[in-house]
């Protein structure tokens, strides 16, 4: 039994509904010491567009934070399949001290086994840029939660390095 932290196109409700997650168990949170990044090639997303084809990465970093939603009570054969859909990314655990929870949702941070899906290093680049249809997924998901997880989301996502998603979209 685990849980997981989404912070991507999974954190639209629909996304969520289509791979089974009971959202029942689905909370909101900020996860401490992760940069949020358009910098993954995409494993099966497919764009028109040479540029126009990043998904979103997370990297380590001690000045970063993101949101997304914890969603707890998974069986171990659910990550077996959902590691078969995150092919070109690598499971890891993260530490309950660097999950806080959004004061206006009541959440328990303390699962024994918390996993989050990091990009193989051999599929980034800062080069590319969002895949127009998967931020327009990603995007509507971080309006379903409420105003401050949208603006949260716009403020600690980034397009290459340096630039916020907020100023990208600008």
């Amino acid at each position: 039994m685990g849980a997981l932290i989404v912070y991507g196109s999974l954190i639209n409700e629909s996304e969520l509904v289509q791979g089974g997650f009971p959202l029942q168990s689905t909370y909101p949170i900020i996860v401490q010491r992760f940069k949020r990044i358009f910098s993954q090639e995409p494993s099966w997303r497919r764009s028109d567009q040479v540029k126009e084809r990043a998904v979103l990465n997370i990297v380590g970093s001690k000045q970063h934070w993101l949101n997304g939603l914890l969603i707890s009570g998974l069986e171990d054969d659910f990550f077996t399949d959902l590691d078969k859909r995150e092919k070109g990314y690598n499971r890891i655990r993260v530490a309950p001290s660097s999950l806080r929870r959004y004061d206006t949702f009541s959440a328990t941070l303390t699962p024994p086994n918390i996993y989050i899906y990091i990009g193989d290093t051999d599929k980034q680049s800062d080069s590319i840029l969002p895949n127009a249809s998967y931020l327009r997924t990603c995007l509507e998901g971080a309006e379903q939660w409420d105003e401050d997880f949208y603006d949260d989301f716009l403020d600690t996502t980034f397009v290459g390095n340096d630039i916020s998603l907020r100023t990208y979209l600008d």
